[in-house]
């Protein structure tokens, strides 16, 4: 069973992933204003404070959008992997001291 943090960081990581491959596949040349990647975007953690930024600033919004999801799943994936890195050491120290 996934956590809350779990869930949220997979739908972080699967957008990231859409918003990448649609740039990488599109025939036409996109910008973070398109209605594909905007539509992404939403389907994000979060998605009251992205729709009031996209009203406020509809073009640059996006893009911030974006980096801010990027940014979060760098936040979590290094948390995880610093306490894994503690418990490691606190193991390895119980087995060695």
């Amino acid at each position: 069973m996934l956590s809350h943090y779990q869930r949220k960081m997979r739908k972080d990581l699967n957008v990231i992933r859409a918003v990448r491959n649609a740039f990488a596949h599109s025939r036409k040349l996109l910008d973070f204003d398109d209605s594909l990647i905007v539509d992404e975007l939403l389907s994000a953690p979060s998605p009251q404070k992205s729709k009031e930024l996209l009203r406020d600033e509809p073009k640059r919004g996006p893009k911030v959008i974006f980096v801010n999801i990027c940014l979060a799943a760098l936040v979590r994936l290094v948390t995880k992997e610093k306490k894994g890195r503690e418990r490691a050491s606190k193991r390895a120290a119980k087995n060695f001291g």
